[in-house]
């Protein structure tokens, strides 16, 4: 055991400008920051941090600041002041590690190239399980649990690289279940997001990338939302939307939010406490193939979004309209059934113009 004193300032063991060091098997507790690693000439790289205890430390549990390669594996790291810190670092690896009960975040990475965040327990934390800027990282099933904030969060500052973001549980945590910002070409896929109190998926200018597979239920707000809020070349459209699960969530199981040409296909959107899917100042979409059913207010709403493709969907026995378009205007609606719903069957307000019907299934009773 490396024991000390609860001291902001003091180090349990540091690593500075080495090469191919081991740390395993050992307990580091009650120091400022329980295992540093930081820059000297030549550089500080290829370290392990194996089968250790890194506990109540006032700071960090794990800090690196401009290090190289790092692994840290089958360790945990508890009661710090932040789990794990990286900083202007590269390729490291965050594996089979439980970080717990920290006071702030659990992995926190800033502007750390090549990371991999896998098969982790991370919950309990007082700020975000994980939290990455200005580059992302591939966060790859963990289980992400009671953190005060937003369980997963990776924000790659408009970053170009593929990052895969899959295979998580992310659920009760304190915000959002998943939040990824920024990101170009990236998939987020099979993940199970559950009981958070914001959204369940929460995708802010996510260009060109597919949303696959992932199950989003009794979230506080939407199951997924995408939002475009950049003005920018960057933007945050052409996304692939296929076969997920967005169910019994407290407001729309799906939103899209001036995110455009986007592609809405063979999802599940039902029993939510809004819309099943609202699509608002938004052109450009196809949305085909989808089960839209039993949510309690309409089932597609539309809300200045223009030249849209409504497609082959089944829209049935929602308790609002079937199909709402609000100040919409040149929409396709073809090959729909819409049935059973508690008002209208479809509203085509006063404020919109030049949508096309063809070929849908319209009745009272499905």
């Amino acid at each position: 055991m490396v024991e000390g004193q609860s001291r902001s300032g003091t180090v349990g063991i540091l690593i500075r400008g080495a090469d191919g060091v081991t740390v395993e098997d050992v307990e580091v507790r009650e120091w400022g920051n329980g295992i540093e690693l930081e820059y000297k000439s030549p550089g500080t790289r290829n370290v392990r941090i194996v089968d250790s205890h890194v506990t109540d430390n006032v700071r960090t549990g794990i800090r690196g600041d401009d290090v190289g390669k790092t692994t840290i594996r089958a360790t945990h790291v508890g009661d710090n002041g932040v789990g794990i810190h990286f900083s202007v670092s590269s390729t490291l690896a965050v594996h089979d590690t439980d970080i717990y009960d920290n006071d702030g975040r659990g992995i926190y990475l800033d502007d750390t190239s090549r990371a991999s965040i896998e098969g982790n327990e991370i919950f309990d934390n007082g700020g975000q399980g994980i939290y990455t800027i200005d580059l992302g990282a591939d966060v790859v099933d963990n289980e992400v649990s009671g953190n005060a904030m937003t369980g997963i969060h990776v924000d790659a500052d408009n970053n170009a690289r593929l990052y895969e973001i899959s295979g998580n549980e992310a659920w009760d945590n304190g915000e959002h279940g998943i939040v990824v910002r920024e990101i170009a070409e990236t998939e987020v896929s099979d993940n199970e997001v559950r009981g958070n109190d914001v959204d369940g998926i929460l995708l802010v200018d996510f260009h060109d990338g597919e949303v696959i597979d992932n199950e989003a239920r009794k979230n506080g707000d939407d199951g997924l939302h995408v939002l475009k809020e950049s003005t920018g070349s960057f933007g945050g459209d052409s996304n692939v939307i296929e076969n997920n699960v967005l169910e019994e969530n407290d407001d729309d199981g799906l939103f899209v939010e001036f995110s455009s040409e986007n592609v809405v296909e063979n999802n599940e959107m039902t029993g939510n406490g809004d819309d099943g899917v609202q699509f608002s100042g938004t052109e450009d979409n196809e949305l085909v193939d989808n089960e839209v059913t039993d949510n309690d207010d309409d089932g597609a709403r539309f809300v200045e979004a223009n030249d849209n493709d409504v497609v082959g969907n089944t829209i049935e026995e929602n308790d609002d309209d079937g199909l709402d378009l609000e100040n919409s205007d040149d929409n396709d609606i073809e090959e729909n059934s819409i049935c059973g719903n508690g008002d209208s069957q479809i509203v085509d307000d006063a404020t919109s113009t030049g949508n096309d019907y063809d070929d849908n299934d319209v009745a009272s009773r499905c």
